[in-house]
């Protein structure tokens, strides 16, 4: 039989970036029904177009599909690389964007995080239990921990130490659903580790941090607290509440082109963040040079191999494993940017949040295209038998 898994790869991808076309009811902009969508188109054979044509055009269309699929997965890493490349190199254009810009835009960025997710979602964490509170708490042990290990290893200032162990201790990034579908991993257990671990970030990114940096640096517990609710748990509580009952309303095609944008604008926005931070203090990013990014890599290296070690000791299987991995390797780091500065007392404080976007987006791109090709290879094995 033929090789087919590279080929359907780059569709799984689109059905990911894209909602079709259907009645009111289903056109919600449901990340978790596309992604259940791109899983089967995944695991179901696909026949090509031709019956004829040999190996040679099969090879050729796999290698194209894989192409494909490996741009699309670096669009959001490209992004934001690009725009810390061009706060550290030309800051002055990030002059137009305003100190109010950060907070504002990544308040939108959690609305378009809970546009979508779904009322269902969180119904079948229900039947995941044990797996999503795994990913909790890897989530919320490692992360902090190794934040704070690192700090300490690459002797950071308290300033930039501070940094790091904030961005240890905020929920999971926006971005490891992509990661998690590139990586053909468990994309709707995903979703549900994303949900719960920003939804109680409320009160437990708080609480690590002032644990963790009582000691280190002034921590203003409740502007911290305040600010989190902000821009995490009410803006996302405002999207899942438009796409359970705005979204129902409009036609089929505005919300297929609503699903085509949404992912785009928040990589966008996100990008925007991480450069402003970077524009605005571009001496000191200079300054902090590398022992600031050995802690941030290593970071997120330890993150992604912790979390995965964790769920393979546990018992779970490799696809779990390899979710749980990139969930707790992945943070909202813009998210670290915003409480850094409202609630720590260097302006610095912010930078480690920016690098850290840079550093978990390309690492965990990277990752993905690695198990990705694992499992093309050992699908390629298991058809051709």
């Amino acid at each position: 039989m033929g090789c087919y898994r590279a080929i359907v790869k780059s569709d799984a991808v689109g059905a990911f970036l894209t909602r079709g076309r259907g009645n009111s009811r289903h056109s919600r902009l449901s990340l978790s029904a596309t992604a259940t969508s791109a899983l089967s188109t995944l695991s179901a054979p696909r026949p090509f177009a031709h019956g004829g044509g040999g190996d040679g055009d099969r090879k050729k269309k796999s290698t194209k599909a894989t192409l494909i699929a490996a741009a699309k997965s670096l669009y959001f890493p490209f992004y934001v690389l690009l725009a810390g490349l061009l706060g550290a190199t030309r800051p002055q254009l990030y002059d137009c964007l305003s100190e109010m810009f950060i907070t504002r835009a990544l308040s939108a960025v959690m609305v378009l995080m809970g546009m979508t997710l779904s009322v269902d979602d969180f119904a079948r964490i229900g039947g995941s239990k044990r797996v999503v509170a795994l990913g909790w708490c890897a989530q919320f042990s490692i992360m902090p921990t190794v934040a704070l290990l690192m700090s300490r290893l690459f002797r950071l200032p308290p300033h930039l130490a501070a940094g790091v162990v904030l961005v240890g201790c905020c929920p999971g990034g926006t971005a490891s659903n992509l990661v998690t579908l590139l990586a053909n991993a468990d994309v709707a257990l995903s979703i549900s580790m994303t949900a719960v671990s920003t939804l109680t970030a409320g009160i437990m990114t708080p609480l690590l941090t002032s644990l963790l940096l009582g000691s280190l640096v002034p921590v203003d517990t409740t502007a911290l607290l305040r600010t989190t609710l902000q821009v995490v748990l009410l803006p996302v509580i405002l999207g899942l509440l438009t796409n359970t009952y705005l979204l129902p309303s409009l036609s089929p095609s505005l919300t297929h082109a609503l699903s085509r944008i949404t992912p785009v604008l928040s990589g966008l926005l996100v990008a925007a963040i991480c450069g402003k931070v970077v524009a605005t203090n571009a001496g000191a990013v200079a300054q902090a040079g590398v022992p600031l990014l050995g802690a941030i890599v290593t970071l997120h290296v330890f993150g992604f191999f912790f979390g995965f070690l964790m769920a393979r000791l546990l018992g779970f299987n490799r696809q779990v494993a390899k979710t749980v991995s990139i969930e707790t390797g992945m943070q909202n780091s813009a998210l670290a940017v915003v409480l850094a500065r409202s609630s720590l007392p260097h302006p610095l404080s912010g930078l480690p949040g920016a690098v850290s976007a840079v550093c978990h987006s390309v690492l965990g791109s990277v990752l993905a295209w690695v198990w990705s090709r694992e499992a093309g290879k050992k699908g390629a094995k298991e058809e051709c038998e």
